[in-house]
């Protein structure tokens, strides 16, 4: 009898996708990242850094996919979203809780620019 390696698959069907050096979680996300390299070369964009963690209160973690510098100072944090679910909700409210300063924008993964 033989075994198999069986790839581990995400829940909602996301597909690690490599860009450059770089693996983001999503197909979508690794295409919003392609979007931002196109508005960093116009120069909308100065930079992103993607996976931001913050911590939030119960120890609750979370990682947004993009914290975007754009050229004229603005910041945005940015996450593809292909399923909303309800813990997402909760990380969201907490996030608009414990950090009213930097709001969280979310890109349904149907919206990101191909």
């Amino acid at each position: 009898m033989t075994y198999r390696a069986r790839r581990a698959r995400h829940k909602y069907g996301a597909i690690k996708t490599k860009v450059g050096e770089r693996t983001y979680d999503s197909r979508a996300e690794a295409r919003y990242a392609q979007h931002l390299a196109h508005l960093k070369d116009i120069g909308v964009v100065v930079g992103w850094i993607p996976q931001i963690p913050f911590l939030l209160p119960g120890g609750i973690r979370y990682k947004a996919d993009f914290l975007i510098f754009y050229s004229d100072g603005e910041t945005k944090l940015v996450d593809v979203k292909g399923v909303s679910t309800p813990v997402f909700e909760i990380k969201k409210k907490l996030m608009a809780e414990c950090y009213p300063w930097m709001p969280l924008v979310i890109v349904p993964a149907k919206e990101v620019p191909r």
